[in-house]
Order: structure tokens, then C-alpha cells, then sequence
């Protein structure tokens, strides 16, 4: 039997109307935004209704990201850096599977990669990206040691200080290329006036040796 995508899933339920699919659709055109996620963002769907839904699509039961603690040894079998590109949060490792929060967990590509980066095997649950990249955040930070906590805090001080240099760089080319305009203006405006006529107009009583008659 083949499997219902999302929107007919929320079609047949009745929670969704045919043209707000179409209009969800031509909105995700150049966006890396999966629909669930994008339903759940326009509120067309309350979150528990979606979820349902999510979890009839797909067949991976969903976690809560936003409360949940993991195991230290589960965040070590995969690095920060891939858990933030993957958006993928490692819960929990029992044994030789590895319990991970995915928002694409039927995407393989995905599961191989934390196969071959964990050596564990993995056992995907359903989670929206927003709330894993959250708790990646949170529960990452409390497994660095307290020389990463510092390393974090100077790359944070030396981005502020490179910043405040630069916007007073800037701040000092402006006001310089100011002044360098008015003086050139005050320049242009001498050279179009006559030594001793303040209001720059000419005396023609005298040219070139000729005296009006």
C-alpha cells in the first residue's frame, strides 16, 4: 500500500484545505523548509494535531527536544559540528544503538553518515528542527570542558572587538570623505569669485585694455 504524504494525510482529516496546500507549496519553492515545518509556523495546524499526523507519514515516533537531557556518552559518539549541519540531536545510547532526534528521519543519506561517524546503529525519532538545533545548543554546552567554555568566550570578545573596530573605521571614512566634499565645494566656489568682488561677478568696465565708451 503505498504511503500518504503529509498534506493528503491532513487533507483527509479535514485540517487543511486544498488551496492552503498549494499556497504552503509555491511558499517552499528555494527554501530549505520542510512543510510540516512551515504548517507549524503559519499555525494552520495546532502542533499536536501535525504531530499525529508526522508520526502516521513517516512511522517514527516523535520526541520533545525542548526538555530533554542527553546522555553524555550519546553526545560524544557524534561531534557538535555534525549534529548542527545534520540537525540531528544523539539522545541516548543503549547498548549498540544510538537513539537519535532527526528532522528528516527518513532521510538514509543521514542515517549512514551518523552510522559511520557513531560506529553505533541508529534508531531515528521525529523532531522539528527548530527544537533540535535548540537542545544541540543547550545540551552540547554542557559536556565542553571548562578550557572550550573560555576558547568560546574569547572567540565571542575578539568578534565584538573586530566589529567595534570596524564600524568606527567606517564611522571615521565618513566623517573624513565629509570634510574632504565641503573643502572641495568651498574651493570651487573661490576660484569661481574675483579677488575683491565678495559676490563673485566680474567687472566688465575694463577688457582687455578697452574702456567702454
Amino acid at each position: 500500500m503505498k504511503r500518504k504524504r503529509l498534506g493528503e494525510v491532513l487533507q483527509d482529516r479535514g485540517m487543511i484545505s486544498a488551496a492552503n496546500l498549494q499556497e504552503l507549496f509555491q511558499e517552499q519553492q528555494g527554501k530549505v523548509i520542510r512543510l510540516g515545518e512551515l504548517i507549524l509556523e503559519r499555525g494552520l495546524v495546532d502542533k499536536a494535531s501535525l504531530i499525529e499526523a508526522l508520526v502516521e507519514v513517516g512511522r517514527v515516533p516523535y520526541l520533545d527536544c525542548s526538555t530533554i537531557e542527553c546522555e553524555k556518552v550519546a553526545l560524544e559518539a557524534i561531534p557538535a559540528a555534525t549534529a548542527e549541519r545534520l540537525a540531528v540531536l544523539p539522545i541516548q545510547l543503549d547498548n549498540l544503538t544510538l537513539v537519535v532526534a532527526m528532522a528528516e528521519p527518513q532521510n538514509l543519506a543521514v542515517i549512514e553518515e551518523l552510522q559511520f561517524t557513531s560506529g553505533k546503529k541508529i534508531s531515528p525519532r521525529l523532531a522539528f528542527r527548530s527544537e533540535i538545533l535548540a537542545a544541540i545548543a543547550k545540551n552540547y554546552d554542557q559536556i565542553k570542558t571548562p578550557a572550550q567554555r573560555e576558547a568560546d568566550i574569547a572567540s565571542s570578545r575578539d568578534a565584538g572587538e573586530q566589529t567595534a573596530a570596524e564600524m568606527e573605521f567606517i564611522s571615521t571614512s565618513t566623517h573624513q570623505a565629509n570634510r574632504e566634499a565641503i573643502q572641495e565645494v568651498q574651493a570651487e566656489l573661490s576660484r569661481k569669485k574675483t579677488p575683491g568682488c565678495p559676490y563673485g561677478f566680474r567687472d566688465h568696465s575694463d577688457r582687455d585694455g578697452e574702456t567702454s565708451q
